[in-house]
């Protein structure tokens, strides 16, 4: 049983990733402010990814507004949303957006995160809410499958989190 419980710290299983989602989801229903969403979300996108950089980022219409981390540091992110390579991302985002590598390197997020290496829209009943980008990792490996699918769980854990703190700050963009 400890053996199960210590893999699952390192890489969770399916139980293991429905615990921590549960967890982030009640902290994060008792949050309604989209900087303190976006926070909790990057935070933990960065430490069970391992990334060096991150950012997710709430929608509100014309403007994205959220959070980036970069070796730890945490600074505020706008970005707004005709920015190319969120035009691109959002009009792929279907009803279950996957993660994938930018299709493009050009765009205020590469000022905000030059180093992007996956991003995932955040997509809510057919809306857009909001962002997901990982970095590279502290190690420097790969993203491996295992990556995408964690990011692309956690896109769907955190998306009605998302769509609340993003209807607080204003209309939210469709997807």
């Amino acid at each position: 049983a400890l053996l199960h419980w210590l893999k699952d710290l390192i890489e969770p299983g399916q139980e293991g990733l429905e615990a921590r989602f549960r967890t982030l989801g009640r902290r994060l229903a008792q949050e309604r402010d989209a900087a303190e969403v976006a926070t909790r979300v990057v935070r933990e996108l960065a430490q069970v990814m391992e990334l060096r950089s991150a950012c997710v980022l709430v929608g509100d219409g014309s403007q994205l507004h959220g959070v980036q981390v970069h070796q730890g540091v945490r600074t505020p992110a706008l970005l707004w949303s005709d920015d190319p390579l969120l035009e691109v991302t959002f009009r792929r985002a279907g009803e279950a957006p996957e993660p994938e590598v930018p299709a493009i390197r050009e765009g205020a997020l590469f000022e905000i995160l030059p180093e992007v290496k996956l991003v995932l829209p955040v997509v809510y009943h057919g809306r857009a809410v909001g962002l997901l980008a990982a970095g590279p990792r502290l190690d420097g490996r790969s993203h491996d499958q295992a990556a995408w699918d964690w990011l692309g769980a956690l896109g769907e854990a955190v998306a009605p989190h998302l769509c609340i703190a993003a209807q607080a700050r204003g209309s939210v963009p469709r997807a």
